[in-house]
C-alpha cells in the first residue's frame, strides 16, 4: 500500500466519523494542509509518525508484518523449487561467479 492509497482511506474514515479536515488535523497534530495535501494524493512521503498519528485519529490501523506469497514471484528456470529454497550465500556467489567468468571467455571469442 502506497501513501496514496493510505491517503484515500483517511479521508474515507474521516467523512465517515463526520470530522473535518481541521479537526481530524487537531486530533493527529499535523497541520491541516498537510492533511488536505495527503487525501488529494499530493504528498511523495509524510513520515511513519504522522502517518501513524493520522491513522489512530480515525480509528485505522497500520499493519506490519512480511509478505506471504503464495507461489514465487518468478519461476525458476535452472533451479528446482527445492535446490532454490536451500541456496546458501556462498552457492549462490558461485554460481554468479562462474557466469561471469562464461561470459567472458565467450566474449572473448567473438
Amino acid at each position: 500500500m502506497n501513501l496514496q492509497a493510505i491517503g484515500r482511506l483517511i479521508a474515507e474514515q474521516r467523512r465517515a466519523k463526520g470530522l473535518t479536515l481541521t479537526q481530524l488535523a487537531s486530533r493527529a497534530e499535523v497541520g491541516r494542509s498537510t492533511v488536505a495535501a495527503l487525501e488529494a494524493g499530493k504528498l511523495s512521503e509524510l513520515g511513519l509518525q504522522r502517518v501513524s498519528r493520522l491513522c489512530a485519529a480515525v480509528d485505522l490501523v497500520l499493519d506490519v508484518r512480511p509478505v506471504e506469497l503464495k507461489e514465487p514471484l518468478m519461476a525458476h528456470r535452472h533451479l528446482s523449487e527445492i535446490a532454490g529454497r536451500d541456496l546458501t550465500k556462498a552457492a549462490i556467489d558461485n554460481i554468479i561467479t562462474r557466469a561471469t567468468s562464461v561470459r567472458g571467455v565467450n566474449s572473448s571469442k567473438r
